[in-house]
């Protein structure tokens, strides 16, 4: 296992922008979709392994926002001091904020077997994002949605080139 470059300056909109493309390309389902993606901020991070959190982020979305007339995804980014936090928010059928803490394990299927899956998509994601040496969150009121939240290093002031 060759250690991966994590420390590359990263166009994270762009990487956003390709993997909803790549999802929704997968996507099938034919109710309208409402993609919302932000100015993100650049931050430090492997490119490949965040495409893989952003397609795996943003198909989950899409899937579990099915059964809504019109599906809603927002992607949004924000600065902070040594991090920046990004999040993929969808309008589906959510979660119990009580399993939020479980929604990573591998295998841990929320909503059984109504909805396909392996129940990995997540636990990729947090084992990628902890590669990258961020954290990951999730939150919900159990029936407008979820959001997904995940952090990565940003670029320090005398790094800067």
């Amino acid at each position: 296992d060759n250690p991966r470059d994590t420390n590359q300056l990263l166009d994270m909109h762009g990487l956003a922008e390709r993997a909803y493309a790549e999802a929704a390309g997968r996507d099938g389902a034919g109710t309208e979709v409402r993609f919302t993606l932000d100015a993100l901020p650049r931050a430090l991070g492997d490119p490949d392994l965040v495409q893989r959190v952003f397609v795996n982020l943003i198909g989950n979305a899409l899937k579990y926002s099915r059964e809504r007339t019109i599906r809603e995804i927002h992607v949004r980014g924000t600065e902070q001091a040594v991090e920046c936090t990004y999040s993929v928010q969808d309008n589906g059928c959510g979660f119990e904020p009580s399993q939020a803490s479980e929604i990573f394990e591998p295998f841990r299927r929320l909503h059984g077997t109504q909805i396909e899956g392996s129940g990995l998509g997540l636990a990729i994601v947090a084992k990628s994002v902890q590669r990258l040496r961020g954290r990951v969150w999730a939150e919900s009121d159990g029936e407008s949605g979820a959001t997904f939240y995940f952090t990565l290093p940003r670029q320090k002031e005398n790094e800067r080139g």
